[in-house]
């Protein structure tokens, strides 16, 4: 069971999850694809197996609203359990600066409300040798809490906004980008609960600064 942050959409008649976006400079990541091929262990590590990126915005006001807006949700769905059993929810830091991590998990195990019609295929660009849709059964699946799009904005000469399916890899560190994340409270042990944030999507804004210095270098 799980309880998801959603607003009520007019055009459907129902809740609807509520995504939020977050801008910054990629500081870690740990994307796909995956190359390694021992499909025999690696199934024993599938409820494990994440994606996930570190962002910060070194600063910046529009980041440091963000993140503070993520605080006002952890109060909101503090508000909706007993005292003191949701757990703390804590950022990061990257030096001195405020830094936000977030991740998807590859796999949800199936389950009476998640079977496997549910699963989402992960797509040549993600997952090009086909490593990760081969550990997809009828035991877990890639469904829709384990999906993350790959998301490249381009702007023509002429001002024109493109955007453009992309290949993880693409992503660097260094980027400039916005992050799509919706936010989960999952049961944990002993009668508590865990909120989670979940990465729905990354859109690579800029990578100008990253190409740059590559070529400094060389």
């Amino acid at each position: 069971m799980s309880w998801r942050l959603s607003v009520w959409d007019q055009d459907t008649g129902s809740m609807e999850e509520f995504p939020l976006r977050v801008q910054g400079i990629l500081t870690a990541e740990t994307l796909p694809p995956v190359t390694r091929n021992n499909s025999s262990d690696m199934k024993r590590f599938r409820p494990y197996m994440r994606q996930g990126v570190t962002i910060t915005g070194i600063g910046s006001q529009t980041f440091e609203k963000c993140y503070e807006n993520i605080q006002h949700i952890f109060v909101a769905f503090s508000n909706i359990f007993p005292e003191g059993t949701l757990e703390e929810w804590h950022g990061t830091m990257f030096g001195a600066s405020q830094a936000f991590e977030t991740g998807a998990r590859y796999f949800s195990r199936v389950t009476a409300t998640m079977d496997r019609t549910m699963s989402i295929p992960f797509g040549d660009l993600v997952d090009p040798e086909g490593i990760l849709e081969r550990l997809v059964d009828d035991t877990y699946i890639h469904g829709p809490d384990n999906h993350v799009d790959y998301i490249w904005r381009i702007v023509t000469k002429e001002g024109a906004i493109q955007y453009k399916q992309i290949s993880p890899s693409n992503i660097r560190i260094g980027d400039i980008v916005e992050l799509s994340i919706s936010f989960v409270v999952f049961r944990a042990r002993d009668k508590r609960y865990k909120m989670m944030p979940i990465l729905k999507g990354i859109l690579l804004l800029d990578n100008k600064m990253r190409t740059a210095s590559l070529i400094h270098v060389q």
